[in-house]
Protein backbone atom coordinates (compact mmCIF):
# COMPACT_ATOMS: atom_id res chain seq x y z
CA UNK A 1 0.00 0.00 0.00
CA UNK A 2 1.26 3.68 -0.58
CA UNK A 3 0.61 7.23 0.53
CA UNK A 4 0.87 10.74 -1.71
CA UNK A 5 1.18 13.40 0.71
CA UNK A 6 -0.53 16.79 -0.04
CA UNK A 7 0.96 20.27 1.15
CA UNK A 8 0.18 23.48 0.11
CA UNK A 9 2.00 26.23 1.26
CA UNK A 10 2.44 30.13 0.70
CA UNK A 11 4.90 32.19 2.32
CA UNK A 12 5.61 29.55 5.25
CA UNK A 13 9.60 29.66 5.95
CA UNK A 14 9.21 29.71 9.21
CA UNK A 15 7.57 26.23 9.30
CA UNK A 16 8.01 24.21 5.88
CA UNK A 17 10.93 22.77 6.82
CA UNK A 18 9.25 20.83 10.31
CA UNK A 19 6.98 20.15 7.89
CA UNK A 20 8.96 18.43 5.29
CA UNK A 21 11.42 17.06 7.74
CA UNK A 22 8.73 15.17 9.70
CA UNK A 23 7.03 13.24 6.33
CA UNK A 24 11.06 12.45 5.29
CA UNK A 25 11.66 10.91 8.34
CA UNK A 26 8.38 8.52 8.80
CA UNK A 27 9.02 4.84 9.37
CA UNK A 28 8.87 4.22 5.89
CA UNK A 29 11.06 3.29 3.12
CA UNK A 30 9.55 3.61 0.39
CA UNK A 31 6.02 3.74 -1.94
CA UNK A 32 5.65 7.20 -0.90
CA UNK A 33 5.35 10.60 -1.64
CA UNK A 34 5.53 14.08 -0.58
CA UNK A 35 3.82 16.53 -3.43
CA UNK A 36 4.43 20.19 -2.01
CA UNK A 37 2.31 22.61 -4.13
CA UNK A 38 3.48 26.29 -3.16
CA UNK A 39 1.51 28.86 -4.35
CA UNK A 40 4.10 31.75 -4.99
CA UNK A 41 6.09 32.45 -2.04
CA UNK A 42 8.47 35.49 -1.85
CA UNK A 43 10.17 34.61 1.12
CA UNK A 44 12.85 31.49 1.68
CA UNK A 45 10.21 28.84 1.23
CA UNK A 46 10.97 27.39 -1.86
CA UNK A 47 15.01 27.42 -0.69
CA UNK A 48 14.60 25.16 2.18
CA UNK A 49 12.30 22.67 0.11
CA UNK A 50 15.26 22.73 -2.32
CA UNK A 51 16.99 22.01 0.73
CA UNK A 52 14.95 19.11 1.82
CA UNK A 53 14.69 18.10 -1.98
CA UNK A 54 18.19 17.15 -1.73
CA UNK A 55 17.75 14.45 1.05
CA UNK A 56 14.34 13.50 0.07
CA UNK A 57 14.16 11.79 -3.50
CA UNK A 58 10.29 11.31 -2.84
CA UNK A 59 9.91 15.07 -2.39
CA UNK A 60 8.20 16.68 -5.54
CA UNK A 61 7.70 20.41 -5.58
CA UNK A 62 5.36 22.19 -7.86
CA UNK A 63 5.34 26.12 -7.92
CA UNK A 64 1.60 27.42 -8.89
CA UNK A 65 1.33 30.76 -8.85
CA UNK A 66 -1.49 32.21 -7.23
CA UNK A 67 -3.52 28.90 -6.67
CA UNK A 68 -5.55 29.20 -3.25
CA UNK A 69 -5.32 26.22 -0.55
CA UNK A 70 -8.18 24.32 -2.11
CA UNK A 71 -6.98 24.63 -5.68
CA UNK A 72 -3.70 23.82 -4.79
CA UNK A 73 -5.11 20.09 -2.68
CA UNK A 74 -7.19 19.91 -6.21
CA UNK A 75 -3.92 20.14 -8.14
CA UNK A 76 -1.61 17.84 -5.62
CA UNK A 77 -4.79 15.04 -5.95
CA UNK A 78 -4.28 15.44 -9.76
CA UNK A 79 -0.44 14.79 -9.66
CA UNK A 80 -0.35 12.07 -7.10
CA UNK A 81 0.45 8.89 -8.35
CA UNK A 82 -0.59 6.45 -5.36
CA UNK A 83 -4.39 5.86 -4.20
CA UNK A 84 -4.11 6.70 -0.22
CA UNK A 85 -3.57 10.06 -0.05
CA UNK A 86 -3.10 12.29 3.18
CA UNK A 87 -2.74 16.13 3.41
CA UNK A 88 -0.20 17.81 5.68
CA UNK A 89 -0.89 21.76 6.13
CA UNK A 90 2.95 23.54 5.84
CA UNK A 91 2.64 24.76 9.50
CA UNK A 92 1.73 21.19 10.80
CA UNK A 93 3.91 18.09 11.31
CA UNK A 94 3.65 14.63 12.61
CA UNK A 95 3.74 13.60 16.23
CA UNK A 96 6.08 10.96 15.71
CA UNK A 97 7.85 8.63 12.77
CA UNK A 98 5.38 5.80 12.80
CA UNK A 99 1.84 8.10 11.77
CA UNK A 100 2.46 7.02 8.19
CA UNK A 101 3.04 3.25 9.04
CA UNK A 102 0.36 3.27 11.10
CA UNK A 103 -2.33 4.49 8.61
CA UNK A 104 -0.60 2.36 5.97
CA UNK A 105 -1.57 -0.58 8.73
CA UNK A 106 -5.62 0.38 9.36
CA UNK A 107 -6.05 0.58 5.41
CA UNK A 108 -4.59 -2.94 5.13
CA UNK A 109 -6.74 -4.26 7.77
CA UNK A 110 -9.70 -2.95 6.86
CA UNK A 111 -10.05 -3.10 3.23
CA UNK A 112 -13.85 -1.43 3.23
CA UNK A 113 -12.50 1.89 4.66
CA UNK A 114 -12.73 5.48 2.33
CA UNK A 115 -11.36 7.91 5.33
CA UNK A 116 -9.53 8.15 8.46
CA UNK A 117 -8.81 10.90 10.43
CA UNK A 118 -7.15 11.45 13.58
CA UNK A 119 -6.78 13.83 16.33
CA UNK A 120 -4.82 16.90 16.31
CA UNK A 121 -2.80 18.54 19.13
CA UNK A 122 -2.03 22.29 19.34
CA UNK A 123 1.43 23.04 20.59
CA UNK A 124 3.78 25.45 21.27
CA UNK A 125 7.24 24.98 18.90
CA UNK A 126 9.25 25.56 21.51
CA UNK A 127 7.39 23.56 23.62
CA UNK A 128 6.46 20.46 21.61
CA UNK A 129 4.78 19.30 24.96
CA UNK A 130 2.87 22.29 26.39
CA UNK A 131 -0.68 22.60 24.75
Amino acid sequence: MSLSIITTVLNDEKFIYDCGKSVKNQNITKNYEHIVIDGGSNDNTLKILKKLKKDNKYLKIFVKKDLGIYQGINFGIKKAKYNLIGLLHSDDFYKNNMVLSTVIKVFRSNLNLSAIYSNVEIVKRDNKKKL
